[in-house]
């Protein structure tokens, strides 16, 4: 199967961090960024034709498949020279997406669904689309909303035909940014289209009772959308592990103590620390929660 990984974006919100790195391929371990992550994933779920789309520091994403991926022809890189956004990138990619189905992820997101459970749904449910979705809570981001069928009735005020947005649903979720496309949905972007998926396509099919459904995933997820979301993240999967362990380039000056730090690439800690993500740095005491590259 087929997939392109979204991952031309600037980033504005995790700046300063995204002047020196585009967002996918910030390391989330040691020196292993988030869209190695991504990849290994999609082809651990046996899809193995993975596109990529790069705008924003695009010469970085070179270096990426060079060190990873250099004799995979599998994996390969789709260079834009405007930012396109999200619908206009996948109009730009649609030559190399030419199965009948094929995946779009993100590549600011951390997540594991189970690919095979997805496809089986949306072969039996035969909609356009099938969106990953994650419970709400308390999350402040775009709220979707499904009936008992897992049909996609609303995204955040606009409705599919005959359906009213519910006041008290606690059935919420929201999108996780990993979908299943058919190839009908090309006929529904316009050429030269430069907005969001979610504007181009969602709620064009609400809007037409196009029949697009939603699946359920329990398991971890994060964006790395902000530097807190980004602090988040590292603590939670390297959580119990020593500087040391996972970070054999980093040196500690005799007699630093560290706490709660993780140190992703080669650096100095010359003071101590608590609770920090170093990215290549020579560091010394700074009582914040903080991202230093």
């Amino acid at each position: 199967m087929q997939a392109l990984v979204l991952s031309a974006g600037l980033g504005t919100r995790l700046l300063p961090i995204t002047n020196f790195f585009p967002k996918p391929l910030l390391p989330i371990s040691y020196e292993t960024p988030l869209l190695r992550f991504i990849i290994q994933n999609l082809k651990h779920h046996s899809i193995k034709n993975i596109n990529i789309n790069c705008f924003h520091k695009k010469e970085q994403f070179i270096e990426f498949k060079n060190k990873f991926y250099l004799h995979d022809d599998n994996v390969s890189l789709i260079i834009e020279e405007e930012l396109l956004n999200t619908a206009g990138s996948l109009i730009h990619a649609k030559q190399y997406l030419t199965d009948a189905t094929f995946w779009v992820c993100n590549g600011d997101i951390f997540v594991k669904p189970n690919f095979h459970e997805i496809m089986k749904q949306h072969r039996e449910k035969k909609g356009i689309a099938n969106l990953l979705l994650g419970k709400l809570g308390k999350k402040k981001v775009t709220p979707v909303e499904m009936n008992k069928d897992g049909l996609i009735t609303a995204i955040g005020n606009k409705t599919r035909k005959g359906y009213k947005v519910k006041k008290k649903n606690k059935r919420l979720y929201f999108y996780t940014g990993v979908q299943l496309l058919e190839q009908d949905c090309f006929n529904y972007i316009p050429e030269g289209n430069k907005e969001s998926l979610t504007n181009v396509l969602f709620y064009k099919w609400l809007e037409e009772d196009v029949p697009f459904y939603g699946f359920i995933h329990d398991g971890i997820w994060s964006d790395i959308g902000t530097p807190q979301s980004y602090l988040k993240l590292n603590f939670k999967i390297n959580k119990g592990k020593k500087l040391l362990d996972y970070s054999d380039g980093a040196k500690v000056n005799k007699g630093v103590k560290v706490n709660n730090v993780i140190c992703l690439r080669k650096s100095v800690i010359r003071e101590n620390l608590k609770k920090k993500i170093i990215i290549n740095s020579e560091v010394s005491y700074d009582k914040s929660e903080s991202i230093i590259i």
